[in-house]
């Protein structure tokens, strides 16, 4: 609402304004008074510049120019899930050759000769990824006896009585040739297994991320317009979007690994291996009746 102000001629003897509804003059009441009239003329080019000062000055409230809490656009931040499962197809195995012999010459040079006759079966059945992975060669102590009539102390002392050598190498091999090809290397000199593990091949495990990225940022959105649409709100726009992948653990169910009759191989079953990846996004969002 706003007042307009009118002046009158000082002849009229009349100072008054109008409402918003343009109706009858509201005259104040020294106005009307004739013994008073020469003051309101001689007064009459004062108020004129009061008032025209305050209708020029007056600020306009208007809706549109009340103050806003901010410009920016409401945000909403949530995370999704996505998991991929895939068939876990290889075998990661880790063989070690060890030997123990009186001197050092002799361990490195059996330990030798036996990791050469395994490392060849292996590359004759073209395993992929093989590589050394250990080589280690120390001393065996025993305490020294005392000798007849020697020192008291002498039973301290200590003589090396052997040296143990030992390399290791691993690969990677499909499920179904693993345990006949682990029977054949423990023929060959292998004498020990130092790690076994179903996986995937890291072209599946890659695959099998993206598709959980996927999934995950899916599931973000979803969830987003879930709870927005819950409070009668509507995702506007995607802001930012920030990845977390979570490692690949083996899954080892079904897995089984027996020894089986000496004329038999190993039996071994593959299992399963979740991917999973963990999208965060912001997004923006507005009324749903906008």
């Amino acid at each position: 609402m706003r007042w307009v102000f009118h002046l009158f001629p000082a002849s009229s003897g009349n100072l008054g304004w109008r409402g918003p509804d343009q109706g009858q003059i509201l005259h104040h009441p020294m106005a009307m008074n004739p013994l008073r009239r020469p003051v309101f003329r001689a007064a009459a080019p004062a108020a004129a510049l009061f008032f025209a000062f305050f209708v020029v000055s007056a600020p306009s409230l208007r809706a549109d120019s009340a103050p806003t809490p901010g410009n920016g656009p409401s945000v909403l931040t949530i995370s999704g899930k996505g998991e991929v499962s895939i068939p876990s197809t290889h075998v990661r195995l880790d063989l070690a050759v060890e030997h123990r012999a009186p001197t050092s010459a002799e361990a490195q040079a059996e330990v030798s000769r036996r990791a050469n006759a395994v490392t060849a079966l292996l590359r004759e059945a073209e395993v992929s990824e093989l590589k050394t992975t250990g080589l280690q060669l120390f001393p065996i102590y025993e305490r020294q006896q005392p000798r007849p009539g020697g020192a008291g102390d002498a039973g301290d002392a200590q003589r090396i009585a052997a040296y143990q050598a030992s390399t290791s190498v691993s690969f990677l091999v499909p499920v179904e040739k693993a345990g006949e090809l682990a029977d054949q290397a423990i023929r060959a000199g292998a004498n020990r297994i130092n790690r076994f593990q179903l996986t995937a091949t890291p072209q599946a495990i890659r695959r099998a991320e993206d598709e959980a990225v996927r999934r995950a940022a899916r599931d973000a959105l979803d969830r987003a317009d879930l709870l927005l649409g819950a409070v009668a709100m509507k995702r506007d726009a995607v802001l930012r979007l920030n990845l977390s992948e979570a490692p690949v653990f083996p899954m080892h169910r079904g897995m089984e690994m027996r020894a089986m009759a000496a004329a038999d191989a190993i039996q071994i079953e593959g299992g399963e291996e979740t991917v999973t990846a963990v999208v965060t996004a912001e997004v923006s969002f507005r009324p749903a009746k906008d």
